[in-house]
C-alpha cells in the first residue's frame, strides 16, 4: 500500500458508538489538589507580603487574557459543522433528523440515522434556532407547568 494513501474504517451505523473518555486525564486527578493548594498559598503570599508590582502584573495578565479571549472568539470563529456522512461518505449529506429538536442527524444520500448525535451546529448553520429551542422547552414542561399560574387548575 502506498504511503500517501490513507485508509479509514467506517463504523457500521447500526453498531453503538464507542464511548468517548470524559473528565480529566487519570494522572491529573491526584495532582489537582496540590495545584489548588499551591494557588491558594501563592494568593496568601501575595496578600501578606504585599509585592504591589506582582499584584498589578497579575491583574494586568488577567485583563489581557480576558481581552485576548474576546478577540480570539471574535476574529477566529468556530469551524463549520462537519456534514460528512459516516456511512456513505457524502460530503454534504448530514442534516438535522427532526425539525423540532437539535438532537439527531440523518443523511440525505443514504438511510443513515443517528438519533443520539447532536445536530446543534448543523441546525445553527441552517437558520435561527429560536423556534427549535422554544419547541424543545415546551416539550420538556410537565403537564402542571402547562396549566398556567397557580389557581387555574381544573377542578
Amino acid at each position: 500500500m502506498e504511503d500517501s494513501v490513507r485508509t479509514v474504517r467506517l463504523r457500521d451505523p447500526r453498531e453503538p458508538a464507542e464511548p468517548q473518555p470524559t473528565g480529566p486525564p487519570r494522572w491529573l486527578v491526584p495532582v489537582l489538589p496540590f495545584v489548588f493548594l499551591g494557588a491558594t498559598l501563592a494568593g496568601v503570599w501575595i496578600v501578606k507580603r504585599g509585592p504591589i508590582g506582582l499584584f498589578g502584573a497579575l491583574i494586568a495578565v488577567a485583563i489581557v487574557l480576558g481581552f485576548g479571549w474576546f478577540l480570539a472568539s471574535t476574529f477566529l470563529p468556530a469551524a463549520p459543522a462537519d456534514r460528512t456522512c459516516p456511512a456513505c461518505g457524502a460530503e454534504d449529506g448530514l442534516g438535522p433528523a427532526f425539525e423540532d429538536t437539535t438532537r439527531g442527524v440523518a443523511c440525505r444520500a443514504c438511510d443513515y440515522l443517528d438519533e443520539t448525535a447532536s445536530a446543534w451546529m448543523i441546525a445553527e448553520e441552517d437558520g435561527p434556532l429560536e423556534s427549535v429551542v422554544l419547541r424543545e422547552r415546551a416539550a420538556r414542561r410537565t403537564p402542571r407547568e402547562n396549566l398556567g399560574p397557580p389557581g387555574n387548575e381544573a377542578r
